[in-house]
């Protein structure tokens, strides 16, 4: 769990207990105030988040196992790296060739919808390996008790365990709306050549994904009528958690607001 000014990560162990860490966090952000503007400002978090979130799985591994050695920093930026490539090879790179393969008469229509295939069957598939099964059961977990947090209930697991596990700002809605922005912004880009459109999709990414952070985001009224069914996907990335697992995200959160 991540608030303002510290970050709080809350593991169960072997033995029943659970292990807490809290360490004070400081966005690049507030060393340079530029960065806080709209469209920068999302691009900044989505990389602060993923850095936060590598670093808490790699003390995850090594507490829940003695033998895991610590991810050093070059791999952990090796890690970051290789994820980006992934998800460009993945959701960029393979929906224009499939685009490209059909020749269509709307490429940008069958990239987007290659993509929205593409990540279900990606979040489906994972969702059967048991230990990420554990995962998506943790990511409910957290939901739930952001959900309780939110609406001013004390946090109890009676509480927690009462909420929905479907959370508006979650990463999950984001990629949904990355693709959908994706699919407006490239309809006004007429770009023949193959490579040069997935060049400059890559290129663009960074501002899709600033444009996408600011609308999840948004509190106005008609954009979050808009964007709440897209939370729906979730459905694929959490799963309802156990009474151990929503008390892990209790204390984590916990150790947040102290």
């Amino acid at each position: 769990m991540r608030g303002r000014n510290f970050i709080a990560t809350a593991i169960r162990k072997s033995d029943g207990s659970i292990d807490l860490k809290t360490r004070r966090v400081r966005s690049i952000s507030d060393r340079y105030p530029i960065l806080k503007l709209p469209l920068i400002r999302g691009i900044v978090s989505i990389f602060e988040s993923m850095t936060l979130g590598i670093k808490s799985m790699n003390y995850s591994s090594q507490i829940s196992s003695d033998d895991e050695d610590p991810l050093t920093d070059s791999e952990l930026k090796l890690t970051i790296i290789l994820a980006i490539g992934f998800a460009i090879g993945f959701f960029i790179v393979i929906p224009d060739l499939t685009a490209k393969f059909l020749n269509s008469i709307d490429p940008n229509l069958v990239e987007g919808l290659t993509r929205i295939g593409m990540l279900s069957i990606y979040l489906t598939m994972i969702s059967k390996f048991r230990d990420m099964n554990r995962i998506l059961q943790y990511h409910g977990a957290e939901h739930q008790t952001i959900n309780c947090y939110e609406s001013g209930e004390d946090l109890t697991v009676e509480n927690v365990r009462k909420c929905s596990r479907f959370h508006p700002r979650c990463g999950t809605s984001f990629l949904l709306i990355v693709i959908l922005v994706s699919i407006l912004i490239f309809g006004f880009i007429d770009l023949n050549d193959l490579w040069i459109r997935i060049v400059s999709q890559i290129l663009l990414l960074p501002i899709i994904a600033g444009i996408s952070y600011e609308l999840i985001r948004s509190k106005n009224p008609i954009l979050r009528s808009i964007i709440s069914p897209l939370m729906y996907l979730q459905i694929l990335t959490t799963r309802s958690p156990d009474d151990s697992m929503i008390e892990v995200a209790i204390t984590a959160l916990d150790a947040v607001k102290e």
